[in-house]
């Protein structure tokens, strides 16, 4: 593969990964508009809603290893909306939320949480 199209597959994956942030900061806002509560997200039976908020205040928004942690509200409230196992095709949907990247397709991957 060339320089060139390294370069450029990284620059979708970035573009990407801003628009998933960007619809999920947008998220909460038509949530509230359409009257929806923290309530109705549980009666929706999202599986993975415990995991999504591990992974937040642990991966992202703790000091793992060493890590600075991530503490703008605006990101990890963005984080906590995105269900990232829907972008995980297939039985790799259940890793989703751990602290490692995961293929999606295509030869392309989604970058661990932290990094994103």
């Amino acid at each position: 593969m060339s320089r060139a199209t390294g370069r450029s597959r990284d620059r979708w994956a970035a573009v990407m990964a801003l628009v998933v942030v960007a619809w999920a900061c947008a998220m909460p806002a038509a949530a509230a508009d359409a009257g929806a509560t923290d309530a109705d997200d549980a009666s929706d039976g999202d599986a993975f809603k415990e995991e999504r908020d591990r992974m937040v205040e642990y991966d992202v928004g703790g000091a793992k290893w060493g890590r600075t942690p991530v503490t703008d509200r605006k990101v990890l409230d963005a984080m906590r909306a995105v269900p990232r196992h829907e972008f995980v095709p297939g039985r790799k949907g259940a890793y989703a939320y751990a602290d490692s990247p995961l293929p999606i397709g295509y030869g392309q991957t989604i970058s661990q949480p932290y990094i994103v």
